[in-house]
């Protein structure tokens, strides 16, 4: 018999490969996950992004991978994908990491000026970057004594800090989100005198309950740019809740703290709106500005001037500057001054004269009001004063309207001017002086035959004409190119 070899060639197992798990959840800060690698031969690790690397980029059997991760500063997730292939190019197994964001804070920011904060600590705090998203629309940012103005190229806040508060102002409304952490200390120190408060909270709160363990040493709360007090040696709450992304400012008689708390008790936003406003009279009215000065109307003051009726501060040239409707309770007339940084005259220079008006929208009557101040606050007449506090006991009222014509007559020009202007319309005894934004005197004139000024080398910008003539102050704006 013949004897047949059979050969058998067991053939080897084919390579094989597991990646475990699919994906990893990692969190917006920089670190690293591993993923664990079942295999019976070689294999290589190829990563798809700049934000991911992997260690090691290739081994044999079994092993363990390490994906290391930047942090991610940008207001969305991002997926990174790692890709593990066998020796010999078969299998290939991908598998993700998929990292998630910093916490995000949202603001909308009204056009015009508002008080601006965040209970997030962003997380790259360069003022300019932050500022970047809306810069379409952005103008101003300024502290109580800093400022970022890019259009003059100032920027001396350079970084956002911890609790800090602006009041900013955009040319259009937008929406600025802050990427970062939530703030730890929630209890915010004020200064005595004014200071600038953030809200370190992510809801609404309540401003009696927020500022109760202190309110023996609080003057008033009030909105950075806006309508809304809280004064309660007054009687007198338009500002309800504080609300997150806003700040306000504070006056108070000493050194305070105030703790926010967490968000247990449902508060809602209370709104105390120019919109609201802007509708219930025929005066027109500008925009809220960050200078403001807060006169308290008692009840006494505006009995027998029925519901409904509206009280007006105005300049000489008749411009309206701050409404408040009446309801017989006690309330507050915000009035606000200029805005140093617009060309147009939108509030009250410093000591300006205040005109107030009676509206009453039942009969479309005027009248003309003479206010009698109370001597125990701080502002005792009728001239605008930046954070200025009054009250009103009473008022006369006089049929005769405001002589707004004769502020009209007189004019600057060429406005804008490179240099030299004639002011028309004023008499040979006409004081005249200007001033800077920061309000201080640059020149001084009252000889005043030619009514010819020359600012030429100055510093180009805005400057304010004040003119005493015929017993009356008027103020002009004048640009300077």
């Amino acid at each position: 018999a013949m004897n047949v070899v059979v050969t058998v060639t067991q053939a080897g197992a084919g390579p094989e490969l597991a990646v475990d798990p699919a994906n990893q959840d990692i969190s917006a800060g920089a670190g690293s996950t591993t993923f664990n690698i079942t295999s019976n031969t070689g294999w290589t690790v190829t990563e798809s992004e700049g934000w991911l690397s992997v260690a090691p980029a290739s081994g044999s059997g079994n092993g363990m991978i390490n994906v290391f991760y930047d942090e991610n500063v940008s207001a969305s997730g991002r997926v990174g994908e790692i890709t593990v292939t066998a020796t010999g190019g078969s299998p290939e197994i991908m598998v993700t990491v998929t990292q998630a964001t910093y916490p995000l804070h949202t603001i909308s920011v009204p056009a015009g000026w508002s008080g601006l904060s965040s209970y997030l600590l962003p997380i790259d705090d360069d003022i300019e970057n932050i500022f970047n998203p809306i810069d379409g629309e952005f103008i101003i940012a300024m502290t109580m004594d800093e400022m970022y103005y890019p259009f003059y190229n100032i920027n001396t806040i350079g970084t956002w800090n911890a609790q800090s508060a602006y009041k900013i102002k955009l040319d259009a409304t937008a929406d600025l989100t802050i990427i970062g952490i939530p703030e730890e200390n929630k209890t915010v120190a004020l200064a005595d005198g004014w200071d600038m408060m953030p809200v370190v909270s992510d809801c609404p709160v309540d401003v009696v309950d927020l500022f109760a363990p202190v309110v023996s040493d609080l003057e008033i709360v009030k909105d950075v740019a806006g309508y809304g007090i809280y004064w309660p040696v007054m009687g007198i709450n338009t500002l309800g809740t504080l609300n997150p992304g806003k700040a306000y400012y504070v006056l108070a008689s000493n050194s305070i703290s105030v703790t926010f708390g967490d968000c247990a008790k449902e508060t809602f936003e209370n709104l105390t709106g120019f919109e609201n406003l802007l509708g219930l009279s025929h005066w027109g009215l500008t925009r809220p500005t960050p200078s403001s000065h807060t006169i308290a109307i008692k009840p006494e003051a505006i009995q027998g001037f029925g519901p409904g009726s509206i009280i007006g501060a105005f300049d000489i040239n008749g411009n309206c500057f701050g409404i408040i409707p009446l309801d017989g309770k006690a309330t507050c007339l915000t009035i606000f001054g200029d805005d140093n940084i617009s060309s147009e005259k939108d509030g009250f220079a410093a000591a300006e004269q205040i005109f107030f008006k009676l509206y009453k929208p039942s009969t479309k009557e005027e009248f003309e009001l003479i206010p009698e101040f109370d001597f125990t606050m701080p502002n005792v007449d009728c001239s605008f004063a930046e954070n200025g506090l009054s009250a009103i006991m009473g008022f006369k009222v006089s049929g005769t309207g405001i002589s707004g014509g004769f502020a009209n007559k007189i004019t600057l020009y060429p406005n804008p001017t490179t240099g030299k202007f004639t002011i028309t319309g004023i008499g040979e005894d006409a004081i005249i002086e200007i001033f800077d934004t920061h309000g201080q005197l640059v020149q001084g004139d009252n000889n005043n035959q030619e009514k010819e000024i020359n600012l030429s080398g100055r510093q180009p910008g805005i400057y304010m004409v004040k003119i005493f003539t015929e017993g009356q102050f008027i103020y002009k704006k004048l640009i300077l190119k």
